[in-house]
């Protein structure tokens, strides 16, 4: 039998502290459970996968976890506990595990029999709900996104729009759901959120209108009505010392794999995170020392995107070169760590930062575009409109041509190499 979590006034012995509990199989002992400092799980012994979740305010949660198709998953049961007792939980594990063995993803079983729900409530199979489900489908495949992201996407639909108008039908939604929906976020204090909320319900509607199930997006323009989004300069060390330091720290974090490439890469190419992060090795000719990005994951609408052409320096070619040997069976250049069919998590650079001791004040991953672009200009004196092109900014020429993905190649190259052994002697402290 397992042990009873300690009251608050018990000080745990440190056997007791780790967050994951040993087996407990009595109901009695679930509902004795009494909330700790921090948050902790206790595994059911009779239904593996199932466990309660008990937070540090004293609410219990049913959660169960799974592995599907390689990759680790969870589903809670809603209400939470004593709403659900322990019979229940255990009957919605058992059923959940007899899905999973066939195949099925609990989450979109359950995400099914909503839809069926609100079909048979008359308000027809197209809802918001199902036709998000769909969009983030396509859009995830399209992107690509990774696990995480994709995660987080259908957290904000779960959490913030579903419950305003989840179950309407998606030509009914109007602009007074969409000004509620805004509302709400922004009543919470989280403005940002607000405005990524909107984009991908913007998605949604765009794509529901393509396919003539709504006749017109009802998010059109709503981003006036939001208050204005405090943006500022991404975080960037600029001292040729600091950044020697932080090159050191690169090139000595403990880091996976792929993380600590990209890390050791980015400084020396200065693309946009996304860039990095989601190359593919049929983009980059090592040979030639070439990597071409293609137009689809460069910034800017749609119809006027173009695609990319970096030049790689040695020492961009020698770290490409060592992850070419640990990666042989991704088409990512920085495959996640828990899979390689998928690309690096958004996050995996920046956590890596963060614990290496770099703030959210001190250094960003966007901040090594500012990095290059500073000390590029002023201590390596290269002109403005070399590396405004390398940046792929949207400059045009004395003569009002754009930008194209060609000019200015030879200069750009040999920019590249001179950056790239200048940030040699900065890591060499002798900057």
């Amino acid at each position: 039998m397992g042990k009873i979590p300690p009251k608050p006034d018990q000080k745990p012995t440190s056997e007791e502290k780790p967050r994951k509990r040993e087996v407990i199989a009595s109901p009695k002992e679930y509902e004795n459970a009494h909330p700790e400092a921090k948050e902790y799980a206790i595994s059911d012994g009779k239904c593996p996968g199932l466990q309660m979740i008990v937070s540090p305010s004293g609410s219990k949660q049913w959660e169960f976890r799974y592995r599907l198709s390689g990759h680790r998953r969870k589903i809670s049961i809603q209400g939470g506990y004593p709403k659900n007792s322990v019979k229940v939980a255990r009957d919605w594990a058992t059923y959940w595990t007899d899905l999973v063995s066939k195949g099925i993803d609990p989450a979109d079983d359950r995400r099914r029999k909503q839809e069926e729900a609100a079909a048979k409530r008359g308000q027809g199979v197209h809802t918001f709900r199902s036709v998000a489900s769909t969009w983030l489908d396509i859009y995830a495949r399209t992107k690509p996104l990774s696990p995480i992201s994709r995660k987080h996407i259908q957290e904000k639909f779960d959490n913030d729009v579903f419950p305003v108008f989840g179950d309407k039908s998606v030509s009914e939604v109007t602009e007074s759901d969409i000004d509620r929906l805004t509302g709400q976020i922004v009543g919470k204090g989280r403005i940002d959120k607000a405005y990524r909320v909107l984009w991908h319900c913007r998605g949604v509607f765009g794509y529901a209108v393509e396919k003539g199930l709504a006749s017109k997006d009802p998010t059109f323009n709503k981003e006036k009505r939001l208050p204005p989004l405090k943006t500022g300069n991404r975080a960037a060390l600029t001292d040729p010392q600091q950044v020697g330091k932080l090159l050191r720290d690169i090139a000595g974090c403990g880091a996976a794999i792929s993380t600590r490439g990209a890390l050791r890469l980015v400084p020396l190419v200065f693309t946009r995170p996304s860039e990095l992060r989601l190359a593919k090795w049929s983009e980059i000719d090592l040979e030639r020392a070439l990597w071409d990005i293609p137009a689809q994951r460069m910034k800017g609408p749609v119809n006027k995107r173009r695609s990319h052409l970096v030049p790689l320096s040695r020492q961009a070619v020698a770290i490409l070169r060592e992850l070419r040997e640990t990666n042989e069976e991704s088409e990512y250049v920085f495959p996640s760590p828990r899979s390689p069919h998928f690309p690096l998590s958004n996050m995996a650079q920046l956590k890596a930062l963060r614990a290496m001791g770099y703030t959210s004040k001190d250094q960003s991953i966007h901040g090594f575009r500012a990095i290059a672009r500073t000390l590029l200009d002023e201590r390596l004196r290269f002109p403005a409109h070399v590396i405004e092109a390398q940046l792929a900014h949207a400059v045009k020429d004395s003569n009002g041509t754009a930008y194209n993905r060609t000019q200015h190649i030879d200069a750009r190259r040999e920019m590249m190499q001179a950056w790239a052994d200048y940030l040699d002697t900065l890591e060499r402290g002798e900057g």
